[in-house]
């Protein structure tokens, strides 16, 4: 999930801009990213999605995409709540967890199956750099 509230938005903001705007070209790409990266070099298949507009662009999208046979990415993107931006992505002997916020995640939990409810996890940190404006501005 990945969504931000727009409710503080004023009518002439950015977000509503109908020929930029809208929350799928705001911060979808950050959800769509990531079934290019879990099925690296395979087309999508077939594609779900609904939503919901507000001032003529899209405001929430829930979308189904699939790759192949078996592969699927299952995301939600909101312009109403600011949600807490949690990655899973589950494969066949366990699961990479992105911890929030997944935009820029900076800790990553890989859990491999043992058995039924038992999994050995592994915690990856990646803290973010000291990367100030003034070091690059």
């Amino acid at each position: 999930d990945f969504g931000w509230s727009t409710q503080d938005c004023g009518p002439k903001d950015r977000i509503w801009e109908k020929r930029s705007g809208g929350m799928t070209l705001d911060i979808g790409m950050y959800m769509i990213q990531l079934g290019q990266v879990g099925f690296a070099g395979m087309e999508p298949t077939r594609v779900q999605a609904m939503g919901s507009f507000r001032n003529g662009v899209d405001h929430t999208v829930l979308a189904n995409i699939q790759y192949g046979e078996s592969g699927f990415l299952q995301f939600t993107i909101t312009g109403d709540a600011n949600t807490e931006e949690r990655v899973v992505i589950q494969g066949t002997k366990g699961r990479i967890i992105m911890e929030p916020p997944a935009h820029v995640p900076t800790k990553l939990k890989l859990q491999l199956d043992q058995g039924r409810g038992i999994v050995n996890e592994k915690v990856l940190d990646f803290p973010l750099p000291d990367d100030s404006y003034t070091t690059w501005n």
